[in-house]
């Protein structure tokens, strides 16, 4: 198996994470609360994106969209991480 794509005679290092996106509300004291996007998919990538700059990464995943908003994957798009493995229901 190959897990490596050739780009520009430089072998890039190919990832896919296969997981669930929580939804993560932090409360602080005397704050608002805020929700945000965690699960294992969310942290592995990030991580991964932050310590490997030269990686493509990619998610696997079902979202639910009655309660799970497009806006809190913004982060997502501005680390270049693809989404397109995403399933909607």
């Amino acid at each position: 198996m190959n897990i490596s794509i050739k780009e520009n005679s430089i072998e890039k290092l190919k990832l896919v994470f296969c997981g669930h996106f929580a939804l993560d509300k932090i409360i602080r004291f005397n704050q608002d609360s805020v929700q945000t996007v965690g699960g294992g998919v969310t942290y592995g990538s990030f991580s991964l994106n932050t310590y490997i700059k030269d990686v493509w990464i990619g998610i696997v995943s079902n979202i639910g969209s009655f309660n799970f908003k497009k806006e809190l994957l913004g982060e997502f798009y501005s680390r270049k991480i693809d989404l397109s493995g995403i399933n909607w229901s």
